[in-house]
């Protein structure tokens, strides 16, 4: 059993499944390196709840105690255990689910109590018109009706829908959901982004959208000379659906070699910095405290 102390701790995030129900330009999965595996995924790479629970618990024991653990994928709502294995997570950890929602109906496996102690991430994908697909409408309505009270409407703002933004803030304020603009340079830092705004007006439209907090990132990027020093240490950890675990999401998409792997229960020494060549704004805003 997990032993939480709240006072100092780690933020674990997992990958547990990397297929998708979508097919979203700027994601990663669109990388070759994600293409060839899950191309080439088998049942064996499948791991059920218990162990990925046992894993957590080796990491909580081992290198630090974990104090939020944010589950994405690929779509987590397709990974087959997933009501379970956040049902096994104590309370005391703070748990962040990232989905596209489209399999809104297994939210309701999450035990209620779990409901009120963990945030919904959505992320919100316009079709071909440039207009928010009925599922989602549905989807707020079911998670309203769970009792879901700690929700985020995510959408990320590259180029090609930018003007849109503003329909996806008003469906969020709708449901008295938060809303939060996502800077598309998040999700591919390697190639630096998927292209430029298509005009200077509306890359100040995206701006002027921001979030203080990614304004400031941005800004930070723009300046930095790399290679940069992280004092991430042993306050982050990704794991990735194999088991493999990364400094942090740059590393894995950088092409970088884990430095351990959850399921095999070993981990190499962890320094107090690293050197990071990745082009991205650091979502954990680790990056805050850089040489």
């Amino acid at each position: 059993m997990m032993v939480i102390n709240i006072r100092d701790g780690m933020f674990v995030g997992i990958n547990p499944i990397l297929n998708c129900n979508l097919n979203c330009e700027y994601c990663f999965l669109h990388s070759e390196d994600s293409k060839k595996r899950i191309s080439e995924q088998k049942n064996a790479d499948y791991h059920s709840a218990h162990e990925w629970y046992e894993g957590l618990v080796w990491l909580n024991d081992n290198v630090n105690t974990i104090i939020n653990l944010d589950i994405f994928g690929g779509e987590p709502l397709l990974y087959e255990d997933i009501g379970e294995l956040i049902n096994a997570i104590p309370l005391e950890v703070h748990i962040g689910l990232d989905t596209n929602s489209i399999k809104y109906e297994r939210l309701s496996e999450i035990h209620k109590d779990r409901r009120t102690h963990m945030h919904l991430l959505i992320s919100v994908h316009l079709d071909g018109n440039g207009n928010i697909p009925r599922r989602y409408h549905a989807a707020a309505e079911k998670v309203k009706e769970l009792g879901f009270n700690n929700v985020t409407v995510n959408f990320v703002a590259y180029p090609k829908q930018i003007r849109k933004a503003d329909i996806v803030r008003t469906f969020a304020t709708e449901y008295g959901f938060a809303y939060h603009l996502e800077p598309y340079i998040n999700y591919n830092p390697v190639n630096k982004g998927i292209g430029k705004f298509d005009s200077v007006d509306d890359e100040k439209y995206a701006w002027d959208r921001f979030t203080e907090a990614d304004k400031s990132g941005l800004i930070k990027l723009k300046k930095r000379k790399y290679p940069i020093k992280c004092f991430i240490g042993k306050s982050y950890l990704l794991v990735m659906e194999n088991g493999n675990i990364f400094n942090c999401w740059g590393k894995m998409m950088a092409g970088e070699k884990p430095i351990g792997n959850i399921f095999r229960k070993e981990i190499s020494e962890i320094p107090d910095e690293i050197d990071c060549n990745v082009f991205c704004v650091c979502s954990q805003n680790w990056r805050d405290g850089f040489s």
